[in-house]
């Protein structure tokens, strides 16, 4: 950094600091705060618009401000001024309101803008009223301001610029319905949605009607070669879905997967918003891999488990991706990243069949602690008698022991001949005294005669491990 530069940073850093320092009940405090409005750093703008805020006299300080937007040629100025006002609450509602009837364009666009800032629903007439002014800059910044904190009155106005001559104000009223969360018949969306102008907005504003022919025409935009107008549908999707719940989607599943499957390489283009920044575009790009029912996008909706707002989307996505996709999870769980990873085995859990087993063995030799408790849950759900021998083996490992503990009592209530068996052949080869506290619980009165040699035994956990087991059976047992 050269030293001229380094010097003006200086200057600016001690302008700043020098406002912030001021007395706001000092002499003066008032035009220096003005002062610091005209000042070229933004920085320095903002101290001083947060310095007025501060002043004692808040009818003084909002009159000055009012002046202040006058000032043509001062637009670093006017900007901070709106930003002062903006803060001075219900004192600034009056003096800005009387500033609409100015003949300056300009001060009557300002004013709307404050009234947005300012966010009070008793100006919501007042903007109303404003989307009728003669200058169109007005018209569009009333009709922002009035999706940024409008209700009813508000919504039925924006919804009347929908057929509005100018792109702006059509454009202002797309945005600002949306931002209302308030969506007019689909009917008078669609027609916009061929202005290549107003097409993403419209796409969006979509996105809050309810499922059915809106969800049509949000499917067919994923299919142009526009990237932004996709991302826009996807957007949309994602809000219709979040407003029905994941369990709650049979009727918009269906009509996007009619859709979507028609779509040449629509895969392709939903994979690519998985992996996109846009936390809105990927939660979409799940919902309509989940219509899909693709598996090979299994790994792709696992790493959107980077993003912890959308684990509960994600699990429910995978969930939806059937045998092919749980197969290519588990065959590919190495390559994911950690946050994958474990929503994938969460995802498992719920995903696993009989034909599991080997695959979830496999998984165990590596997978983390954390992991490897999830593994142990799935094998449970598998519902396969494969699956005894691996968990009576785990019942000897401190930290998995209680997890396959209780998925092995899954296991017995539908095998269970051959899981007694299996735990007292754990207990014949001295597996681990673990396997004699779940064989006396399910073993009952034809495991006491094990569980009698067993409590005589040399070592002492396994005699504990026997009488305590004994006791559960029987208490005369347990005193033996």
């Amino acid at each position: 950094m050269s030293d001229t530069v380094q010097s003006l940073a200086g200057q600016e850093e001690a302008r700043y600091r020098a406002l912030q320092a001021v007395d706001p009940r000092a002499p003066g405090a008032l035009e220096t705060f003005t002062a610091g409005l005209h000042d070229e750093s933004w920085r320095v703008r903002h101290a001083a618009a947060e310095g007025l805020r501060r002043l004692p006299d808040p009818e003084g300080v909002t009159a000055r401000l009012i002046s202040v937007l006058g000032e043509r040629g001062e637009t670093g100025a006017r900007n901070a001024a709106v930003e002062a006002l903006a803060g001075m609450g219900e004192v600034a509602l009056r003096p800005v309101v009387h500033l609409l009837e100015h003949e300056d364009p300009d001060q009557r666009k300002l004013a709307v803008d404050i009234l947005g800032h300012l966010g009070r629903s008793e100006v919501e007439d007042v903007l109303v009223h404003a989307l009728s002014d003669v200058d169109l800059n007005v018209r569009v910044s009333a009709a922002e301001a009035l999706g940024r904190m409008g209700g009813d009155a508000a919504a039925r106005a924006l919804e009347g610029l929908l057929d509005a001559e100018t792109v702006l104000l059509r454009l202002a009223a797309l945005e600002g319905l949306a931002a209302l969360r308030r969506a007019p018949p689909v009917a008078r969306v669609m027609p916009l949605l061929e202005e290549p102008g107003l097409q993403r907005s419209a796409l969006r504003l979509l996105g809050w009607c309810s499922p059915g022919a809106s969800t049509v025409r949000l499917c067919r935009a994923l299919g142009s070669p526009v990237r932004s107008v996709r991302e826009a549908a996807l957007v949309a999707l994602g809000t219709q879905a979040a407003a029905l719940g994941p369990y709650e989607r049979g009727e918009l599943d269906a009509v996007a997967r009619g859709v979507l499957g028609r779509i040449p390489e629509v895969k392709e283009r939903v994979a690519q918003a998985l992996d996109g920044e846009d936390v809105q575009v990927r939660a979409g790009a799940l919902v309509a891999a989940g219509a899909l029912g693709e598996a090979s996008l299994a790994l792709a909706v696992a790493e959107v488990a980077r993003e912890d707002r959308l684990l509960r989307e994600v699990l429910f996505t995978l969930g939806q991706l059937g045998p092919e996709g749980r197969r290519l999870l588990l065959a590919n769980m190495g390559a994911l990243s950690l946050p994958a990873r474990t929503v994938a085995a969460e995802a498992l859990v719920l995903l696993v069949d009989a034909t599991s087993v080997p695959e979830l063995c496999a998984l165990l030799e590596w997978a983390e602690d954390d992991l490897r408790a999830v593994v142990v849950r799935a094998l449970g759900r598998t519902r396969s008698p494969e699956a005894l021998t691996p968990l009576v083996a785990l019942l000897a490992d401190p930290s998995l022991s209680g997890t396959a503990s209780r998925a092995l009592e899954q296991l017995i209530t539908v095998h269970p001949l051959a899981a007694l068996a299996a735990l007292e052949a754990a207990v014949e080869q001295r597996t681990t005294p673990a396997a004699v506290a779940v064989l006396g619980r399910w073993g009952g009165s034809q495991v006491l005669p094990l569980l009698r040699r067993l409590a005589r035994d040399e070592e002492a956990p396994w005699r504990a491990a026997a009488v305590e087991a004994a006791s559960r059976v029987d208490g005369r047992t347990g005193l033996e």
